[in-house]
C-alpha cells in the first residue's frame, strides 16, 4: 500500500486490541445451546423483528446514497459493510451452532430448509461485505477506513446479536457494561 506507518498508527493499533480483550473478558459466554427451535423462536421475536427491519431500510438508503456519494463520504461504505457484516455474524453463529450441533449427533438441523437458506444468506452477506470493505479502501485512505470500519462492525454486530440472541440477558454486572463500553471506546 505504500503507505507510511506512523507512531499514531502504532497507537490506534495497540488501542484497537487494548478493545478487543476487553470486550472479549466483558461479554458473557453462551450457557445455552442453540438448536432450530431456539433460532426460529429468537427470528420471530419483536426485538429482532424492528431491529431487522430498521437494518434492512438502512441498506437500502445507504445503497441509495452510495451511487451519488459513496466516493465522496466515507460513511456510505462504511455503513453498508458494517450494516451487511452485522448480518453475516449473526447468520455465522446460528449457522455454527446448528453444525455443532449436527457433529454432536442431531443431524436433523442439517435437513431443514431454513439452514440452507441462512447458509447461503451468509456467503452473500459476506461477498457483500467484502465487496463494500474493498470500495472503501479503494476511494478513502486505509488510515481512515480501517479504524472507522472497525468501530462501526464492532458496535452493529454486537448489538445484532444481543438483540437476536440475548446473550446480556439476566446475566450482566455493571463490570460487563463497564469494560464492554470501555473497550468499544
Amino acid at each position: 500500500l505504500k503507505e507510511r506507518f506512523r507512531r499514531r498508527d502504532l497507537l490506534g493499533t495497540i488501542t484497537c486490541l487494548a478493545g478487543v480483550i476487553l470486550i472479549i473478558v466483558a461479554v458473557p459466554g453462551q450457557e445455552k445451546e442453540i438448536n432450530m427451535d431456539i433460532i426460529l423462536y429468537l427470528l420471530n421475536k419483536t426485538p429482532f423483528i424492528v431491529y431487522s427491519s430498521s437494518l434492512l431500510v438502512a441498506i437500502i438508503v445507504m445503497l441509495g446514497l452510495s451511487r451519488k456519494f459513496g466516493r465522496k463520504y466515507l460513511v456510505i461504505y462504511i455503513s453498508l459493510t458494517s450494516f451487511v457484516g452485522s448480518i453475516t455474524v449473526m447468520i455465522a453463529k446460528s449457522v455454527s451452532s446448528l453444525m455443532v450441533g449436527a457433529m454432536k449427533g442431531n443431524l436433523a438441523a442439517l435437513g431443514k430448509p431454513l439452514f440452507w437458506v441462512l447458509l447461503v444468506l451468509m456467503g452473500i452477506c459476506g461477498f457483500l461485505q467484502v465487496m463494500y470493505l474493498n470500495k472503501s479502501m479503494q476511494n478513502f485512505d486505509n488510515n481512515k477506513v480501517v479504524p472507522t470500519y472497525y468501530v462501526a462492525f464492532t458496535t452493529l454486530s454486537v448489538l445484532g446479536a444481543n438483540i437476536l440472541y440475548q446473550e446480556f440477558t439476566g446475566c450482566v454486572e455493571w463490570w460487563n457494561v463497564t469494560l464492554f463500553v470501555v473497550g468499544l471506546l
